[in-house]
Parts: C-alpha cells; sequence; structure tokens
C-alpha cells in the first residue's frame, strides 16, 4: 500500500519547483531588459575564465578564431528568426552557435560562418541530413 503522505509531499514540491523556475525565468527576462548589454559586458569582465577553461581556446581551434568577429557582425543575433544571445541564454541556458555554411570545418572565412541559434542550426542540420 503506498504511504499518501508522501505522494502529497511529492505533488506539492513539484507544483513549487514549476513556480520557482517561472519566477526566476520571469526575473532574468526582465533583468536582461533593464541590462541590454549585459552578455556583452559579463564575456568581457570574465574573458580570463574562458581562458581557464579552455572555451576560448576551442573557439579558436573551431573557427579560425572568427568566432568572435561573427557575433559582432551578426550583432549577436540568430540570422535565421533572429534570436538575440540574451534571449538564447534564458531559453535555452546555452550561448548562441556559430555554423559553418558550406560544412567544411576547415573553411573559417567570415563568408562561411554564420551566427544560428540552436533550434535553427538544428533544423538545419536535419534538412541537411534528409538530402
Amino acid at each position: 500500500m503506498r504511504n499518501t503522505k508522501n505522494e502529497k509531499y511529492n505533488k506539492s514540491n513539484i507544483s513549487y519547483r514549476i513556480k520557482n523556475r517561472e519566477k526566476k525565468r520571469i526575473y532574468n527576462i526582465e533583468y536582461v531588459k533593464k541590462h541590454p548589454n549585459y552578455l556583452k559586458d559579463w564575456i568581457k569582465k570574465h574573458s580570463r575564465y574562458y581562458d581557464k577553461y579552455n572555451k576560448i581556446k576551442n573557439d579558436r581551434l573551431r573557427f579560425g578564431g572568427n568566432r568572435e568577429n561573427v557575433l559582432e557582425r551578426d550583432n549577436w543575433q540568430c540570422q535565421k528568426c533572429f534570436l538575440t544571445a540574451e534571449q538564447h541564454l534564458l531559453l535555452f541556458s546555452k550561448n548562441i552557435s556559430v555554423h559553418h555554411i558550406d560544412g567544411n570545418k576547415q573553411n573559417n572565412s567570415l563568408d562561411n560562418l554564420i551566427t544560428l541559434c540552436v533550434r535553427c542550426h538544428r533544423q538545419l542540420h536535419i534538412l541537411q541530413e534528409n538530402r
């Protein structure tokens, strides 16, 4: 026989977590509206930590050092749906992506790189796989 006390606790705990998650999401959206350059400023301020965790080094290897240039050229937003990097971070909890247009990872010219959100990037790869 099940313990109904635990079931009630689990149900109330889940609803509490959902409410808290929604409050955090709303707070993050409001914060980004008040501070539109938050993400860019944070990256500039904490760039040494990116080196520590090899993120900048990895970007240099994958995009020939052009990732930041592409993001700035594309105004830090997806070129298909125009989702900004701040909105992307709130929705997906990930950084916005840079994509090789021709699929050749060795071709790191600025003409071959484009900024995409996770959703558009995945859709693009699904279309390419189905061809």
